[in-house]
């Protein structure tokens, strides 16, 4: 499906060439030339299955530049698929075969020499990767000072504000929570979420929330109309005018987050961004690092050869959440299961870590039905942050997989 962006796009193409649309969208699709400098080499090997058959085969590509620090592999069934599925993952890393080059397809003793550059996707990467720089906030952040605005245009309106916050979830969201409640409950939420809006929630008794109302208002609207909407939805009075501070003129509020999880939009983060310059927005100061307390190496751990026997788990004095509660027994009893259980047990921690990792037949039907994966084998969101987190040290706030290589 085409986003508004590329749609868009192609039509000022269409209009400043003379062009019609649908060479429009083939030019706008393809991107700009890449310079040859752009053009990097990767290491490819292909792996055979230990049965001897056609299919299926491992690609391991290690791409030298350090936009891609780790090598990314796959194994791929179906003989018929496998150029074409090489070529989706790449462009999932943001890689694309250079022109005449092509990939390995009976295994290798020694890597094979590819020349790539630069895909659509790691061109839009790239874009963003410098936008969000130059604003100073990271990608989960990016919608912190949004949440900034909003928080202050509520004040202006004479509605007390307790926090504006970016919550660093995927997909995106952030709230404002206001000082005081809407009548006949706890507390009430102004909230958004990149792939949904503006919408308020009241909450009652509880962390549910009991009461849940869109706004109608554009996904980034200017602050000021999102507050004038939530007056008018509560049937509180508009202070103010509208402020002096305006986005810049390409601000684009109808910009929208990519279809695909590994695609990014330069239009959302320069909208987003912008609000780095708005009166509202305070960067907090970073803590200072402790005195004489030493940062602890964490070597990286090699996945390959480690002994089942030796995955332990320990468990924390606090759980965070009933989702970490419920995911720490689903990877016990995964632990404790037969040798298939074991398996998914793996492959769930590799999935964490590489959510374009493709799961074996029977481990995705396992992860699916303890609810790890959905029913195209992607990890859910929530399951994949308490796995990473549980990598970590993270002291007493929770659980802690720990996976030992033997080797050492």
């Amino acid at each position: 499906m085409l986003s508004n962006e590329l749609k868009r796009a192609a039509r000022a193409y269409a209009a400043a060439h003379g062009v019609k649309y649908t060479d429009a969208l083939r030019a706008v699709n393809a991107g700009p030339a890449l310079p040859a400098a752009d053009r990097v080499r990767a290491q490819v090997t292909v792996t055979a299955n230990s049965d001897g058959t056609v299919s299926p085969r491992r690609w391991e590509i290690v791409v030298d530049d350090p936009r891609t620090e780790e090598p990314f592999a796959e194994w791929v069934y179906g003989a018929d698929r496998f150029v074409t599925r090489v070529d989706e993952l790449a462009d999932v890393h943001g890689w694309r075969r250079a022109p005449g080059a092509q990939w390995p397809v009976e295994p290798t003793t020694e890597p094979i020499t590819v020349e790539l550059e630069r895909s659509d996707i790691g061109q839009r990467n790239d874009e963003v990767e410098k936008i969000l720089a130059a604003a100073g906030v990271t990608f989960h952040e990016a919608c912190e000072p949004y949440m900034a605005a909003v928080g202050h245009e509520l004040e202006r309106a004479g509605i007390g504000v307790k926090e504006a916050f970016a919550a660093g979830n995927e997909p995106r969201d952030g709230a404002i929570d206001l000082a005081e409640a809407l009548p006949g409950y706890d507390s009430t939420q102004l909230a958004w979420r990149e792939d949904q809006g503006w919408y308020y929630l009241s909450f009652e008794n509880g962390q549910s929330a009991d009461y849940v109302t869109d706004l109608p208002v554009g996904h980034l609207a200017e602050p000021y109309d999102v507050v004038v909407a939530f007056c008018e939805a509560i049937g509180h009075p508009v202070q103010g005018e509208r402020p002096d501070w305006r986005p810049p003129a390409d601000y684009d509020p109808d910009a929208v987050t990519p279809d695909e999880w590994w695609d990014v939009s330069p239009a959302l983060e320069r909208a987003l961004t912008c609000y780095t310059t708005h009166p509202g927005w305070t960067p907090a100061t970073p803590a200072p690092a402790p005195a004489g307390e030493p940062v602890p190496h964490q070597p990286p751990f090699d996945d390959g050869g480690f002994d089942l026997s030796t995955i332990r788990l320990r468990t924390g004095d606090e759980l965070p959440s009933m989702i970490v509660t419920a995911t720490h027994a689903t990877l016990q009893d995964l632990m404790t299961g037969d040798n298939m259980s074991k398996f998914a047990l793996i492959e769930a921690y590799r999935l964490a870590k590489d959510p374009a990792h493709k799961l074996f037949p029977g481990t995705v039907e396992l992860l699916q039905e303890r609810e790890f994966v959905d029913e195209d084998g992607r990890m859910h969101h929530s399951v994949s942050q308490v796995i990473l987190a549980s990598l970590r040290d993270k002291g007493d706030r929770g659980i802690d997989l720990e996976l030992i290589d033997p080797r050492g």
